[in-house]
């Protein structure tokens, strides 16, 4: 079984779990107090839209902020419900919005589907489309050949200036904000293509 394979069963595998397990649980809630069942179901309505609407920051964020809260109330705090309704109110909205998270980044976004995945990935590490500019995969090639023929011709003094921009969080940042990011990385591109 090759990797594509793996990967795929892993989809949906992922996107079976993400359909039965609020089914489960709400199945094992229905003998408890209606206030139980509705807080399940609050919190499943949550972790739903969490998961298919915000970015993977977002929900990781909120996965560990609602976790921490949750165990703060229903497990260290007095809170008399029976034991498996806690444990299924704590697990509940990590579970579903991390399910929904991976289903939505790879099922929604057609990640997967690609016959010629390889071909678009090359064509990825060598050009941006976007900015219509090489990408640090082609720099650091023609970086090496150019380095390459300084060495072989010492007696030319032969020299090279380079300079490489570094944008730190630009990925955080492109999924809170992708079309103030793309404009900036356009502009950036229009003044780099002016000055090169």
């Amino acid at each position: 079984m090759n990797k594509s394979n793996r990967h795929n069963i892993l989809i949906y595998f992922d996107f079976i779990a993400a359909l039965l397990f609020p089914v489960i649980a709400v199945f094992r809630v229905r003998e408890y107090s209606v206030n139980i069942i509705n807080g399940l179901f609050l919190i499943l309505i949550l972790a739903i839209v969490t998961g298919l609407l915000l970015p993977n920051v977002l929900v990781s964020w909120l996965i560990i902020l609602l976790t921490t809260l949750a165990v703060g109330f229903l497990v260290m705090g007095y809170v008399v419900i029976p034991t498996e309704a806690k444990w299924l109110l704590l697990i509940a909205f990590p579970l579903e919005a991390s399910f929904l998270a991976v289903f939505r980044h790879y099922m929604l976004s057609w990640h997967f589907i690609s016959k010629n995945r390889q071909g678009i990935r090359n064509y990825l590490e060598r050009y941006n489309g976007d900015l219509k500019m090489q990408t640090r995969y082609t720099a650091n090639k023609i970086y090496s050949k150019v380095i390459c023929n300084i060495k072989e011709r010492p007696k030319l003094h032969l020299w090279m200036h380079v300079s490489m921009l570094r944008w730190a969080n630009h990925e955080q940042f492109a999924q809170l904000h992708p079309e103030e990011h793309a404009q900036f990385l356009e502009k950036l591109a229009d003044v780099l293509k002016k000055e090169g």
